[in-house]
């Protein structure tokens, strides 16, 4: 029997307010459990080394499974594959809870096979999840749920500071543990009763077949698929550029906010909330919006916003207005640079999920994941050495040129017109 239109939209509302669940409880486990995981290194070894290597974790195990994980995801169940995910995760945490109890290793290696099992497991099963979005709503919902997502990821996470604080404050790491374990088992329950295929559409079987490809062989065509779609490429380059560029705020605003405005603490997380704030009221706005013409106008404008920003703060560095007016212009700034932030990715991962192929969209989210990924750790050490070396204006206003550049010039050199779809 055919499920009418009303059926389908009550399904489709229901299966976007379940994912959204999931990623409640996801960020707000995972981002505890990683805030414990900081304090704790840092606090038992007193070494930025250990936390640095902690931090690097990540991006290393992404780009050593960057052949598998989307020629995986693209060949085998997606469903299976996030359950399968979410398993090894838990069956990790409770290994590591009896490793740490018992002193079987050392505590920092411990911590260590545990990062990297993690950050396994969360390869394959967000890349997996991430395809499987659009086949699990309707277009419709599918705007929604991508801007509520962002809502909830920075509310998550500014809640998940405090929380995380609280709770090494008042209790043991062992909490910490328990608190991970019960969001990962929150998470796989919601995902047992998702139905992945619930609006997936019909498409012709690609020219060459892949059941029998290797992985090896799929993750090259994923590649050449990349490649053979000049949107799809400026999506990757332009993404991978600014994000790379980017960390030159992740690294100055801390340092600059600190060592040169001298704001202080509260003054200092003021700031900080305001970038998460832009991005929840931005995205509130995007989730409003039934349709988004020019998608990758929209991603075009917000690239430009970003280098504009650049220049904004050099201007600030440079005159160094009074205290108050510095102030009030850094949560203007952090604020706004939030919104671009919401207003250009929101649009830019529903365009992605609307526009590649179904049997291609594992690769094509892990690439793209993966990229920006690797490149991140070196943007964070090139610009922690060049602003301990050199004036923080300058920085912003040579980086934010070139940033410029390159988001006026990428479609030119790629011959794609940004107003059609």
């Amino acid at each position: 029997m055919i499920m009418d239109a009303l059926a389908l939209k009550k399904l489709s509302k229901l299966q976007r307010n379940k994912v959204l669940l999931s990623y409640m409880f996801g960020v707000i486990g995972s981002s505890v459990f990683t805030f414990g995981v900081g304090l704790l290194i840092l606090t038992e070894t007193g070494s930025a080394t250990n936390f640095g290597i902690s931090q690097l974790i990540g991006p290393l195990v992404s780009v050593i499974l960057m052949p598998i994980v989307g020629s995986i995801t693209d060949k085998y169940s997606r469903k299976k594959i996030v359950i399968w995910g979410q398993l090894c995760s838990i069956t990790a945490i409770i290994l590591f809870a009896f490793a740490y109890q018992s002193e079987v290793f050392p505590k920092l290696i411990a911590i260590y096979l545990l990062l990297t099992v993690l950050r396994m497991s969360d390869s394959f099963l967000s890349v997996a999840f991430n395809a499987s979005l659009v086949s699990m709503v309707n277009e419709e919902d599918l705007i929604s749920l991508k801007s509520i997502e962002r809502i909830i990821i920075s509310a998550a996470t500014i809640f998940s500071l405090f929380l995380g604080s609280a709770l090494y404050q008042l209790l043991s790491f062992e909490h910490f543990i328990l608190f991970e374990l019960a969001a990962e088992v929150l998470t796989l329950i919601i995902v047992f009763t998702l139905k992945f295929k619930a609006f997936a559409k019909e498409e012709p079987a690609p020219i060459t077949e892949e059941d029998d490809s290797s992985v090896f062989s799929m993750f090259l065509n994923g590649l050449r698929y990349i490649k053979s779609d000049p949107k799809i490429w400026f999506v990757m380059i332009n993404g991978t550029c600014i994000s790379f560029i980017l960390t030159a705020f992740t690294v100055g605003i801390p340092f600059i906010n600190i060592n040169y405005f001298k704001l202080n603490p509260t003054e200092y997380a003021a700031v900080q909330a305001c970038l998460s704030i832009g991005v929840v009221f931005s995205s509130y706005l995007l989730s409003r919006r039934k349709n988004l013409p020019h998608i990758l106008l929209m991603v075009y404008h917000g690239g430009i916003s970003y280098f504009l920003f650049f220049y904004i703060f050099s201007a600030l560095i440079f005159f160094n207005p009074i205290h108050i007016i510095t102030f009030i212009c850094l949560m203007l700034l952090t604020f706004s640079i939030g919104y671009a932030q919401a207003y250009a990715n929101v649009p830019l991962n529903i365009w992605l999920s609307k526009t590649v192929s179904s049997n291609m969209q594992g690769r094509v989210f892990n690439t793209l994941f993966t990229l920006s990924s690797l490149l991140n750790p070196l943007g964070i050490l090139m610009f922690s050495f060049l602003f301990d070396h050199y004036s923080g204006s300058a920085i912003y206003f040579i980086a934010g040129s070139i940033g410029l550049l390159m988001v006026i010039l990428l479609p030119k050199l790629l011959k794609i017109n940004l107003c059609t779809e």
